[in-house]
């Protein structure tokens, strides 16, 4: 029971936009009467902490991702140093979600400053709805209401298969995704500490720039589906980028009795 009652005050805050107004006198009311309470804000701009607001907040996702990705030789972001964390939720829908912007959409978040991806469902599949006889999806299944903008930008990462879930090029996409931005963050926070020095700091700087670089490529293509930025990274030679980065890690790893 004591389960189930945390739970629902960890899914008890969900706010959007208007927080000045709307948003922080009802966290504050809360929090007092529940002192324990963790809220998620989801908002369009981008929350950060505000002098007296601070832990009002202890996840946070925001929809309106610029289009463009810092150049690495003017400015470089490290997003999974955030705390708490802030996620991109970049508004491409499942129909636009070309694999690649799948396999990049977690080190595109780093680079762009943030802790991740968010605002994505496993298995919210089409079920059949009584909203003017349309099929809906599970989140947005209501007959006389709508989720509407609050719907997950994909809405399933698995199909309903006949002995259970079944994965998609999008979840093969996204776990490899995942598991070069762990790498990625290995091989930075390897730098920022100075764990590695000379030549074989320098060459994975230059690896990890190139990367970026990349992930620029494919970020100006979001919201365009398979545009012309997009079909240019396919020749750009993905998978050598992806052997070097865990050939760094590893060299690094040797180096650092890790």
């Amino acid at each position: 029971m004591e389960y189930l009652v945390y739970l629902v005050f960890k899914l008890l805050g969900i706010h959007s936009d208007n927080f000045t107004a709307l948003c922080y006198p009802v966290v504050d009311l809360f929090r007092e009467i529940v002192p324990e309470v963790e809220w998620h804000c989801g908002a369009h701009n981008r929350r950060r902490a505000l002098p007296g607001r601070k832990g009002r907040y202890v996840y946070t996702e925001y929809l309106y991702v610029p289009n463009y990705l810092p150049d690495p030789r003017q400015e470089r972001r490290y997003g999974w140093t955030n705390t708490p964390p802030v996620v991109m939720s970049q508004r491409i829908y499942d129909p636009w979600q070309p694999p690649m912007m799948m396999r990049t959409m977690v080190e595109r978040a780093l680079v762009l400053g943030d802790n991740g991806a968010g605002r994505m469902g496993l298995d919210y599949w089409p079920v059949l709805g009584q909203r003017r006889g349309l099929e809906d999806t599970l989140i947005n299944r209501w007959p006389e209401s709508s989720s509407a903008q609050r719907r997950p930008c994909v809405a399933w990462l698995a199909l309903p298969g006949r002995d259970g879930a079944l994965f998609t090029i999008k979840t093969e996409a996204l776990r490899e995704g995942l598991q070069e931005a762990e790498a990625r963050v290995f091989v930075e926070e390897a730098l920022l500490t100075k764990k590695i020095t000379g030549q074989l700091a320098e060459k994975c700087q230059q690896l990890l720039d190139r990367r970026t670089d990349y992930c620029r490529i494919v970020h100006s293509s979001a919201g365009y589906g398979l545009s012309a930025p997009l079909r240019v990274t396919h020749g750009e030679g993905w998978q050598k980028r992806s052997e070097d980065l865990y050939r760094a890690a590893a060299e690094i790893a040797r180096k650092i009795g890790k």
